[in-house]
């Protein structure tokens, strides 16, 4: 199964000519894509080549959400409570013990209203059958 990865992020930190530290995050879940409902699974990873993960916080729409609580810290999974419809943008921060960070984003847009479909012909009460031939005419709004 291939995954969709919603953002990616590498950060090298060189000492000479030898990389010391590559973070990489990964943001599984939530997809770039909209949702109808309002609590949005989130999965976020995090690796690093030469220390270990110390922190993943995660941000939407620039303000602090989630923490992750045990260190070392890979992985993060929640239940994110979105309270306004519209675009969001997710965001992890990772890093490691010699304080060096990576970051992933994500936008994603809530839309749970349901749209109203107004008929207009036939008219309320109004039958059709047989072999008439009559407009039909709606107005989704």
């Amino acid at each position: 199964m291939v995954r969709q990865l919603a953002a990616l992020q590498l950060l090298w930190r060189w000492r000479g000519s030898v990389p010391i530290s590559i973070i990489e995050v990964t943001i599984l879940k939530p997809e770039a894509k909209t949702y109808t409902s309002k609590n949005i699974d989130v999965q976020i990873t995090a690796s690093t080549s030469a220390n270990s993960i110390t922190s993943i916080k995660t941000y939407l729409d620039g303000e602090l959400k989630n923490t992750c609580p045990s260190n070392p810290c890979f992985s993060q999974s929640f239940v994110l409570a979105v309270a306004t419809e519209g675009n969001h943008l997710l965001r992890a921060v990772a890093t490691d013990s010699n304080s060096y960070q990576a970051e992933a984003t994500v936008q994603f847009l809530i839309d749970s209203v349901l749209p109203v479909i107004n008929s207009t012909t036939p008219a309320q009460g109004s039958y059709i059958w047989g072999t008439n031939q009559e407009n039909i005419c709606s107005s989704i709004h």
